[in-house]
């Protein structure tokens, strides 16, 4: 069994692979502009892929400009419910399974698939990973792979906004505190150096996949992020020295040459080892938001939640801290809004129930804090207990 970061590896080494077709029944067939997907047995799973993975695809083209028009036929998906025929079917083609989705990728344009199971729902960062993948080997099928593991994962924790039927991207820091560690010299993981993490050959990289995921993902985000743009011209001349029929060596070769060749290695390490350590985690930015909040910082604690936000907008602890700060500026409106977007990222909603009673109470609305202190959950008693109590003043000051 691969596991971990070893498996996106199955497909990489897929190029030139050739095994017996097995068939799938597909009942449904939903097309889009770019993607044909296929689903045995669930029209709105494939239509729910279809839109999500149209939303991606154009945030994967903001960045690489590739001309879509020029796709020969739309990118082939195929979505299982059944875990055992997703199985076989991963079987028949790598000689192993995944619980993931697996873009499976051929020498011959017509068999190339990104294919998932989909019983348990849609793993999304999965999804985001493989067609990205797929999208980039449409037009580049030998890209290094610096390049395509590395945007594959700096654009995973982005998310599809149903609402706006867009995908919205988040940065992607699972890796950092990892290259922290490595940039440090305090990890066991071997840091490849530059000349060959730029040219690195699939086995070599498979060989090396704890330190070349990390790697990979730090030099696209140090290439993308820097504020420096003489470092992000260096990205947008990677991307622009590819070419589709080159292989892999040849078009690693040509990335070299165009954008790192004159490059002085010495600077260009001191400048990346700056910017990993500098940047800060999602937890991270939260912690600095409570410390600063229990020091009476409120601008300094509304900073840093603000910017945690901005890593990772699906968490309740900045919002409720944001409410936080704006009832104790008095700014009971705002406090509200940030207290009912908390509300809506957790599955512990007391203390928030509870800041929306005090809250309310604060704003001269009586009827709206009895509602929320009423609804506060038994589970937490502590809470539970100072919700009643607030409760037994509004009824002794006689506030209906």
């Amino acid at each position: 069994m691969i596991t971990g970061v070893r498996r996106a590896f199955a497909a990489i080494l897929l190029g030139t692979l050739s095994v017996p077709l097995i068939a799938q029944d597909a009942e449904y067939t939903v097309t889009t502009e770019h993607y044909a997907v296929h689903a045995a047995n669930n029209r709105d799973d494939a239509r729910d892929v279809a839109r999500r993975l149209e939303a991606f695809l154009e945030l994967y083209n903001r960045q690489f400009r590739f001309p879509l028009e020029e796709l020969d036929a739309p990118l082939a998906v195929r979505l299982f419910d059944s875990r055992s025929r997703y199985a076989a079917y991963l079987e028949s083609r790598i000689g192993d399974t995944s619980s993931d989705f697996v873009y499976l990728h051929y020498s011959d344009p017509r068999r190339r698939e990104l294919v998932g199971y989909s019983g348990n729902g849609i793993p999304e960062r999965s999804l985001i990973h493989h067609s990205f993948v797929q999208y980039l080997r449409a037009f580049v099928p030998a890209s290094p792979l610096w390049i395509r593991e590395g945007f594959a994962v700096y654009f995973a924790q982005s998310r599809y906004d149903r609402g706006f039927d867009r995908a919205v991207y988040e940065e992607n820091l699972a890796w950092l505190d990892t290259l922290k560690a490595m940039v440090r010299g305090e990890s066991s993981r071997p840091w490849i150096a530059w000349d060959n993490l730029l040219v690195m050959s699939p086995t070599d990289a498979q060989a090396t996949a704890d330190s070349f995921y990390p790697q990979a993902w730090g030099l696209v985000s140090f290439l993308m992020n820097d504020e420096n743009s003489g470092i992000n011209r260096l990205a947008w001349d990677s991307i622009s020295a590819l070419d589709p029929e080159h292989s892999l060596q040849e078009n690693s070769e040509a990335v070299y040459r165009n954008a790192f060749r004159w490059e002085d290695r010495q600077e260009l390490q001191e400048r990346f080892t700056d910017y990993v350590t500098s940047r800060r985690t999602f937890a991270e930015w939260v912690s600095t938001g409570i410390d600063r909040y229990g020091r009476n910082d409120r601008d300094g604690a509304e900073q840093a939640m603000v910017t945690a936000l901005q890593l990772r907008s699906d968490h309740h602890v900045p919002f409720y801290y944001l409410g936080l700060i704006n009832y104790d500026r008095e700014n009971f409106e705002t406090a509200a809004y940030y207290y009912e977007q908390a509300l809506e990222q957790t599955n512990s909603p007391a203390p928030i129930l509870y800041a929306l009673g005090v809250n309310a109470i604060a704003d001269e609305r009586p009827e709206d804090a009895r509602e929320y202190l009423e609804s506060v959950p038994p589970e937490d008693s502590r809470v539970k207990e100072e919700a009643e109590e607030l409760l037994h003043r509004l009824s002794a000051t006689g506030s209906r």
